[in-house]
């Protein structure tokens, strides 16, 4: 009888909120992380290496995190494309990092004040061109978008890491 791998759950892994607060300091620095983290100081070991790889995983995270902010559009459209709703983005094919097709694009009317707030409708992109990107938003929204413009902040996916933490754990 053949022995199957059973499938997993992965777990969150978030990145842990006093890192979160080092990094998006102003002056952090290596000597704070240290204090904070330890295990970056320790010598590499058996006891220390998981502590260790996943505190430069989520350092990792949090430097992708940052930088795929710069894709963020404060008016920004969606013509149709077949069943998909295109985002054009100049030089896409060269920008570092990469937009890649699972991560998240969330659109919410720039207009709208705190009191007023429409929803934030979250899309996935579903494939990554040379000047553009297709994504998918929930039915009603992909339905009924009027070409409007909306707000846009991307997030990038997280499984790659989850999964990289879950190996070194």
């Amino acid at each position: 009888m053949v022995k199957r791998l059973q499938p997993r759950h992965l777990i969150g892994f978030d990145v842990p909120e006093p890192l979160k607060r080092a990094y998006v300091t102003a002056g952090w620095k290596k000597d704070m992380l240290e204090n904070v983290f330890p295990s970056l100081r320790e010598e590499l070991n058996i006891n220390s290496y998981v502590n260790r790889f996943q505190t430069l995983l989520y350092l990792e995270e949090m430097e992708c995190f940052v930088n795929v902010r710069m894709y963020d559009r404060e008016r920004a459209h969606f013509p149709r494309e077949g069943k998909y709703l295109a985002l054009v983005m100049e030089n896409l094919s060269e920008r570092r990092p990469s937009l890649a097709v699972g991560d998240i694009v969330k659109a919410k009317n720039p207009w709208a004040d705190d009191k007023n707030a429409e929803r934030m409708y979250k899309g996935v992109i579903h494939k990554v061109l040379h000047n553009r990107i297709l994504l998918k938003f929930d039915d009603n929204f992909q339905r009924k978008y009027d070409y409007r413009d909306y707000r846009l902040e991307f997030y990038f996916s997280r499984y790659c890491y989850r999964k990289q933490h879950c190996a070194a754990s």
